[in-house]
Order: structure tokens, then C-alpha cells, then sequence
């Protein structure tokens, strides 16, 4: 049975809050410490996913890269993304080096700095208890090679175009892209995005997904499906 875990889990690290362990997929090479996991997860080859939380059906492509990354259910991150991303100072400072402005040792093994607090702090955060650099809303997805700096949200459905560089908060199903990213369209109309954010279609259980996920193939005959639900 040991072996046979180790097989299916080839992980790197300390694995913490790891729950539904036998519906959480990872890849070899994959690495996931002092992460939690809601269920029906994959993290791909070499992905590196730290001290973050996923909901239930998101999954991580080959190569990614998530650091203190709260991400909501249904949520698609393709290969080679980074998110989290630090910052160097770009002023002031006559140097970039983070070695001169906080405590290296733990990542180079040095460190020039020998202040107690750091001069610089490298990231942002989205919550008072810095415990989150991004914020992912529900069914949003990432295009590959996509970078994401850290004190970003990014809303419900939204989708951000394959090598894109976000520095700012994503409405919610709108499409972005570009160096930095910037709107693009938005997926559906006011009205649309509205039943959308107000429906949750997420949250719903199991069965639920089972029996009616072709609604979800189009946005009309969903709202037109269940809008006395809502009413």
C-alpha cells in the first residue's frame, strides 16, 4: 500500500491540509506543501502549487507556479502559469537585489540585510491577514504562459488571454490580455452576468452537475431553465 500511494502521489515537500486525498490528482514532479484541496483536483507534471487553497474541480497545468493563491471551484490554470509574483523595488533604491532589502538566507543563502524588518515588502496581498497574493473567483480561466502579480483578484468567469501580464483586478467574465493585461470584451451582457453571479451554478451539489450540466452549454437556456429559482 506504501508504494502504491507514493505511485499515485509522487510529491515533493510537506503536504498539509490535504483533504479528499483520493480525489486530488497529482502528476509526477508535482509539489503541493501547506496546501488544501476541496476535491476533484489535478495538479500536472513539475506544477508547483504553495501554501494555497483550491476548489472543487480546479486544476493546475504542467509547469505552473501558485504561491498563496486562494482560487474558487471550476477553475482552469493551464501550463506554464505563474501566479503570486513578486515585485522588486523599481525606485528609490539603488539596487533590485532582494538581498539588500530583506532576509535572503531561506532562498540564497545569503543575505545582506540585517535589519529586523524587511525595507521592502516584495508582495501584496488580498486579505488583511496576508495570507493570500491572488484571489480567483469560480469557473475562470487561465491561458498558458500567463503571468499574475500578487494583490490581484480576478472575478467570477472571467478568462485571461494566453500570455498576458495581470497587475490589476479582473471584473467578473470579462476577457483580458495583452503586456499589461487590459479588457478586451466582456463574455456575456450585463443581464447575463448578473444571473450568473446571482445563480452560482457552482455551488450546486454533485447530482445537481450530473443531471443538468448541458444547461451549462448555453447561457440562455439556463437563465430561461431555472429562472424561478432565483425570483
Amino acid at each position: 500500500m506504501k508504494r502504491l500511494y507514493f505511485a499515485l502521489f509522487p510529491l515533493k515537500g510537506c503536504i498539509a491540509k490535504l483533504r479528499h486525498i483520493t480525489k486530488v490528482y497529482c502528476c509526477k514532479g508535482s509539489s503541493i506543501p501547506h496546501s488544501s484541496f476541496e476535491g476533484k483536483n489535478a495538479v500536472h507534471k513539475n506544477a508547483q502549487v504553495q501554501s494555497c487553497v483550491l476548489g472543487k474541480g480546479t486544476y493546475v497545468g504542467a509547469n505552473s507556479r501558485l504561491f498563496k493563491v486562494h482560487a474558487g471551484r471550476f477553475c482552469s490554470i493551464a501550463n506554464d502559469v505563474a501566479i503570486g509574483v513578486g515585485a522588486h523595488p523599481s525606485h528609490t533604491f539603488a539596487t533590485t537585489h532582494p538581498s539588500f532589502y530583506y532576509d535572503t538566507t531561506s532562498e540564497l543563502a545569503y543575505t545582506y540585510h540585517c535589519n529586523a524588518d524587511n525595507l521592502y515588502e516584495p508582495f501584496q496581498y488580498v486579505d488583511s491577514q496576508k495570507q493570500f497574493t491572488v484571489k480567483l473567483g469560480n469557473d475562470v480561466w487561465i491561458g498558458c504562459n500567463c503571468v499574475i502579480m500578487s494583490g490581484v483578484t480576478i472575478g467570477n468567469g472571467a478568462i485571461i488571454a494566453a500570455g498576458s501580464i495581470v497587475t490589476k483586478d479582473v471584473a467578473p467574465y470579462s476577457i483580458v490580455g495583452g503586456i499589461p493585461a487590459r479588457l478586451i470584451k466582456n463574455r456575456f451582457t450585463e443581464d447575463q452576468i448578473s444571473f450568473l453571479e446571482k445563480y452560482q451554478w457552482w455551488n450546486k451539489d454533485e447530482l445537481w452537475l450530473r443531471q443538468n450540466y448541458k444547461l451549462l452549454q448555453d447561457v440562455n437556456v439556463l437563465m430561461e431553465t431555472v429562472k424561478n429559482e432565483i425570483l
